[in-house]
């Protein structure tokens, strides 16, 4: 799979647990952030919430932010690259 437009964006939303790893609680996936030199990880819980948090050497969230949908497809927009790199190598 690559994101290449909008609509894929719906698909890799769908297939998440395909791609993430699982803890206790939760699917996630750890990107890395290029703008910011540092990571963001992607949670999806149980309950289908998505949470998002973004670490780097300036600075880091101090707990997970949920994320809405529209939100959540422009994170995915805006990272993809660094998405499709990992779902390459993966």
């Amino acid at each position: 799979m690559k994101i290449k437009t909008k609509a894929d964006i719906e698909k890799f939303i769908q297939r998440f647990d395909d791609f993430s790893q699982r803890d206790d609680t939760k699917l996630y996936l750890t990107v890395k952030d290029t703008k910011h030199d540092g990571t963001i990880t992607i949670m999806k819980y149980d309950n289908n919430v998505f949470t998002y948090h973004r670490k780097n050497e300036s600075f880091w969230d101090i707990k997970e932010q949920i994320i809405e949908s529209k939100d959540l497809y422009k994170l995915i927009w805006k990272n993809r690259k660094s998405i499709n790199k990992f779902l390459k190598a993966n």
